[in-house]
């Protein structure tokens, strides 16, 4: 790819994509915040869109393969982040539950039920993620085993932020 004729380290790009990553995961958590909520997804829409020009960059789409492996990156992004908008909002809707002790048997088997497919289909978009990013830029196997890692943990990280935000400030 000509990016990397322009970067002496393309180190410097993939940090860039990462922060990018990380602030939208955050941002993804301040959705649901209702002090945060509009400003979360301003931020959320410039993080993604700072992480799909990093991938741009990266790829420099100059052929009909890579514009097509860049588009597929690009859909893979958008669809991971709207899988953890509705884990996100699926946590957010039973912890206003919970706190008003409203919870039913089958509520909970619905929010755990709900909860794994979520966690299913994140999964197998996180590996078509990293497939399609193997097949744009030819990484290494260790790269592809940190990058996958890196975008699955984007799911336990909403998580745990979505619980700690609600032991600290309860939804209501």
């Amino acid at each position: 790819m000509r990016i990397f004729e322009l970067f002496e380290r393309r180190a410097d790009v993939m940090e860039m994509l990462l922060f990018a990553y990380a602030v939208a995961v955050a941002s993804l958590v301040c959705i649901h915040m209702p002090i945060f909520g509009a400003g979360a997804v301003i931020l959320l829409v410039l993080a993604l869109l700072l992480a799909g020009y990093g991938l741009w960059w990266m790829s420099l789409p100059d052929t009909r393969n890579a514009s097509l492996f860049f588009g597929l990156l690009l859909l893979g992004l958008f669809l991971m982040t709207g899988v953890l908008v509705a884990f996100g909002s699926e946590i957010a809707a039973f912890s206003v539950l919970k706190l008003h002790n409203s919870v039913t048997e089958e509520r909970f088997r619905d929010y755990r039920f709900y909860l794994s497919v979520l966690f299913l289909l994140h999964t197998l978009l996180s590996a078509a993620v990293v497939y399609v990013f193997y097949l744009l830029f030819r990484a290494g196997k260790h790269d592809l085993i940190r990058l996958f890692f890196l975008h699955w943990a984007s799911m336990p990280a909403v998580f745990v932020l979505m619980s700690l935000y609600g032991l600290f400030l309860p939804l209501t």
